[in-house]
């Protein structure tokens, strides 16, 4: 007959599992945090390089895409509603990621569904100068980006068509905003080659794309 003094409860089998998640959980967590930290050194060593070098015959500034997703592979929600995917660690990252940036990258949509700031607040470090893209200048003036003081004020890629006698992109210009006229697509998109172009013509040597999802 067996001893139930032998007989291992299910409370201690339960708490024994949870340990062995959660350390099996720090131990992804470390992995992801090292393989980004060297990642990040990689990205501040040819960001540097770009510093010291002339680099004024290039169409085109070095270019870093971040984003974070979910486990199933996605960016966004459905609707579009603002989700926070990223953890502190990431975040922190990130920041470090604006910081040895000339430039940050973001769509219309971006700026309309979450009004972000775009700005180095948890390292230290300089702004990045805000780039985005908005093919009609639809842009509100009361966002973030042309109504805070704490933010620089952006650079707008539009198409050269809107950019030809609109008293819009004199009103954005008067904001402080640079107004950058572009190719578009067929799709209507502004095109990215030629908005890299442009960013290289201002001598803009690195550029942080950010989201969104159409970006």
């Amino acid at each position: 007959m067996e001893d139930p003094m032998r007989r291992p409860s299910l409370q201690a089998t339960s708490s024994t599992a949870e340990r062995a998640r959660a350390a099996c959980q720090r131990l992804s967590e470390d992995s992801i945090v090292e393989e980004l930290t060297g990642k990040m050194k990689v990205t501040r060593e040819r960001l540097q390089l770009r510093r010291e070098n002339d680099t004024s015959s290039l169409l085109s500034p070095y270019v870093t895409l971040t984003f974070a997703q979910t486990l199933d592979g996605s960016i966004a929600t459905l609707d579009r509603r603002p989700l926070e995917i990223s953890c502190n660690e990431s975040m922190v990252m990130t920041h470090h990621l604006r910081s040895v940036h000339d430039c940050i990258l973001v769509g219309i949509g971006t700026v309309r569904s979450d009004d972000p700031s775009l700005t180095v607040r948890l390292c230290n470090g300089s702004n990045p100068k805000p780039v985005v893209l908005d093919p009609r200048l639809t842009i509100r003036r009361d966002c973030r980006l042309l109504s805070s003081p704490a933010c620089v004020r952006p650079i707008v890629a539009c198409s050269r068509a809107d950019l030809v006698n609109s008293s819009r992109a004199v009103e954005l210009e008067a904001l402080g905003c640079t107004v950058m006229g572009c190719e578009l697509q067929a799709n209507g998109h502004v095109d990215l080659v030629s908005v890299l172009c442009g960013l290289a013509s201002l001598r803009m040597k690195s550029v942080m794309v950010e989201g969104g999802a159409q970006v």
